[in-house]
């Protein structure tokens, strides 16, 4: 269980990321918290829009449809004070402090809308949705609904003591998107600590848990990006190795990624195996066919890619006769190591990538064929006028 000292820590942490870095009237941080001090002010919460307008199809259709709407705009201004901030397409080109509001609020998708309180504590998160502003400003009200019901519970916890005001606190900050309470609500997690110092509520440990497998996954999923095979493999190993059932499958699962990254598919396979064995009927477990199923999937398109770049080098690099046309030299074809992992969409979309990259690599080597038959029969042509 954490110490109160240690969560007040946090909290103190918590305010220092909301100060600003800069106070240029052109800095989109700065804009976000002159809107944060209209909020305080007119009583109201803030909605902020993440977008990319200049660029992004679904940023311009979001805009036109919904957010520049004057019935939009005049029904959300009961309730909030809007800020619209606009990325670029490039990262390159971001205005650091765009990017510090990215890592701070953590928003997946263009369009995003994080709703927060007048101090700037989320509480929600959404973007496009179907329909249109009657239907979206019903969205909003729900949403708008958490933000009331968490303030009725931080409320009724302040009259309240021990493990009746912890309770009230957890149930408060159960209704809001739990990756973010760590950051944002660190004050809460100290009172909740210091009301119920035996952790009889379990929720802080879950928060802290939560975040050390966060963590856990970033670490691996940076090993993988770079390639680092081998090193995620030993680390891996390394740190499942005292554990058992659901949690020693987990690091099973890394290894099985890594393999699968090196090509090792008939590895990967056996460990598959290995690790439904530790625990059959947990989450992994009951994935372990359909890990099965995606590395069996990821051989057979990398040796169809791979059957395809040896055809086209063959093909590039066959004698050429004298006055024959020089033939295209075709790129090389790289195949994208399948990351086995447990969500399942993300290997659907893996799969579709690589489906596409051997779609245009088969159509690309039809059209050199084509080339090179035209070029052989204008050969044939020549010589033919030749003899005449």
């Amino acid at each position: 269980m954490k110490t109160t000292a240690s969560i007040l820590s946090l909290s103190f942490a918590a305010v220092i990321s909301c100060l600003p870095l800069s106070l240029s009237a052109h800095c989109p941080k700065h804009e976000v918290i002159a809107a944060q001090k209209k909020a305080i002010e007119s009583k109201k919460d803030l909605m902020m829009v993440f977008s990319g307008k200049a660029w992004s199809g679904r940023s311009q259709k979001f805009e036109k449809e919904i957010i520049g709407q004057q019935k939009f705009k005049n029904a959300t201004a009961k309730k909030f004070v809007t800020v619209v901030v606009d990325f670029p397409a490039k990262r390159k080109d971001a205005h650091t402090s765009l990017l510090e509001l990215r890592q701070k609020y953590r928003f997946r998708q263009m369009p995003s809308i994080v709703l927060t309180d007048a101090a700037g504590r989320p509480y929600a998160y959404t973007g496009i949705r179907k329909g249109g502003v009657k239907d979206y400003l019903k969205h909003l009200d729900q949403l708008h609904a958490i933000r009331v019901e968490r303030d009725r519970l931080f409320v009724e916890a302040k009259g309240s003591k021990g493990l009746k005001k912890a309770g009230l606190l957890v149930k408060a900050l159960k209704t809001l998107p739990q990756d973010i309470v760590r950051d944002f609500y660190a004050a809460e997690l100290a009172e909740i600590a210091s009301s119920d110092p035996k952790g009889e509520t379990g929720y802080v440990d879950q928060i802290e848990n939560a975040e050390k497998l966060k963590k856990e996954q970033q670490r691996y999923n940076r090993m993988l990006n770079r390639g680092e095979y081998d090193k995620m493999i030993s680390s891996s190993m390394r740190d499942g190795a005292k554990l058992k059932g659901e949690e020693a499958q987990r690091f099973a699962v890394y290894k099985i990624r890594a393999l699968a990254g090196q090509k090792k598919y008939a590895e990967a396979q056996k460990e598959i195996v290995a690790m439904k064995k530790l625990a059959p009927e947990s989450v992994f477990g009951k994935q372990a066919d359909r890990y099965s199923q995606s590395v069996a999937n990821a051989r057979k398109r990398n040796e169809q890619l791979t059957k395809a770049a040896k055809n086209g080098k063959q093909g590039g690099q066959a004698a050429q006769k004298p006055g024959q046309p020089a033939k295209v030299q075709r790129a090389p074809i790289v195949s994208k190591p399948v990351a086995i992992i447990s969500d399942i969409n993300e290997l659907r979309k893996d799969a579709s990538k690589l489906e596409a990259k051997l779609k245009a690599a088969t159509q690309k080597e039809a059209e050199l064929i084509g080339k090179q038959k035209a070029g052989q029969q204008r050969i044939k042509a020549l010589k033919a006028n030749m003899k005449k």
